[in-house]
Formats: structure tokens, sequence, C-alpha cells
């Protein structure tokens, strides 16, 4: 995500990239994969936003949150449960199928393995525990903010139909389709996603005020 970040900075927003504690195996962050899962990363991000609302260098009304495959989950589901506190969320891939994966992979939620492989990863059994707790389109309907959705057609791991259905489950929400674009977004398109990002992030901003600095 640190392209991103950096050209979000170059457009004059202040930018602030993390890694989740056991968010992968080459985390910076302590902690393992097998302890993480999408509430735990939740809270995780749920921590950073309260740091970056009281910190007076920001403006608490004007935050976004910016998040690629399970990170687009995780913000999303922050944004759910702080829809106040979120200006508005830009969303690449976001990998809404990973609840029906999960589902796929325990028949009974009374037996949960204590690991399972998803994709390339071992995750925990929490990981498969909280995600049955929830449903993230129930949690997505609770926010009110505008959205900015990216989403390739030749994504091999999230299919492009669970982005359309966000984009129909959201209040104010804009999905782009990018033809022929994979699970990462590279050259051309990776310029087009940092130009309409900064672009929705500006128009937001000079809606709530002129006079403004944006963590996002």
């Amino acid at each position: 995500m640190e392209p991103y970040a950096e050209n979000f900075a170059e457009n004059g927003f202040a930018a602030f990239v993390f890694d989740y504690i056991g968010g992968s195996e080459e985390s910076m962050s302590d902690g393992s994969m097998t302890g993480m899962s999408v509430l735990t990363e939740a809270e995780d991000l749920s921590c950073i936003l309260q740091s970056f609302r009281s910190d007076s260098r920001f403006s608490e009304d004007e935050i976004f949150l910016f998040g690629g495959s399970q990170g687009g989950f995780i913000s999303a589901y922050a944004a759910g449960k702080h829809p106040d506190e979120i200006a508005g969320l830009v969303l690449l891939y976001p990998a809404f199928n990973l609840q029906d994966i999960c589902r796929k992979l325990v028949s009974d939620a009374d037996e949960i393995p204590d690991s399972v492989v998803i994709g390339e990863h071992t995750v925990g059994s929490l990981y498969i525990r909280d995600m049955l707790t929830f449903d993230i389109y129930e949690v997505l309907r609770q926010y009110p903010g505008p959205v900015l959705l990216f989403h390739g057609t030749a994504d091999p791991y999230v299919p492009l139909e669970y982005t359309q259905r966000a984009g129909q489950v959201l209040a104010d929400a804009r999905v782009v389709i990018i033809e022929g674009a994979e699970h990462g977004f590279d050259g051309e398109d990776r310029n087009r996603v940092e130009r309409e990002a900064a672009a929705f992030v500006q128009e937001i901003i000079m809606e709530i005020g002129p006079d403004v600095r944006a963590a996002a």
C-alpha cells in the first residue's frame, strides 16, 4: 500500500501505513497469523483510528480508510462499526468472499480445527470462529458515507460479484471495474486508482470545508 500512501501525500493528504498484529508471515508487527482474526485486526484499526482522532494535527471529521483485499474487508467493517468517525472509504478488491470460504471449510461451528489453510496462509481457529459471528454485508449497511470500490475482472481470489453486491448494499457507493486487472493493480491500472482515489478524497473534503488536513 506504500505507493498509494505516497500518492496521497503528494496530493496534500497525510497517509499512515501499518502492519496488523499477526497480519502476515512478513509482518513487522508482533504476533502470529494463527492468533489473528478479522476482529483482532478491526481492533488494531480502531486503536489507530482513535489515535488520529485525538491528534490535534488532523481534523477528526476528515479521516478516511483505505484498504485492499482483507485490509479492505477490515476497513469496511471498521466503518460500519464507527459510522460517524469515517469521512469516506476507498476499497481495492475487498475480500468479502472470506466468510463464504470459512463457511465451506467448517460445516460445524462447534468443531473448528486448530488451524486451516486459506489460500497460501495458515490461520488459527480464532480466525474461523470470529468470521462466523457476523455478516459483513449487514455491517456495510450501517455505514452511510461515500465509498469508492475498485475491482479487476480477472481477479483470481475474489470474484467481482462480491464487490458488486457491496455496491448495492452500501448507501453511497461507486464501483469501478477495471478490465483485465487481477488481485493487485500495476501500471496504468494503479495510476488510475491513484488519480481517482485522490480526487474522491478531495471532493469529499471540499464538501466538508475548505481549510482541511485529512488523514487517509
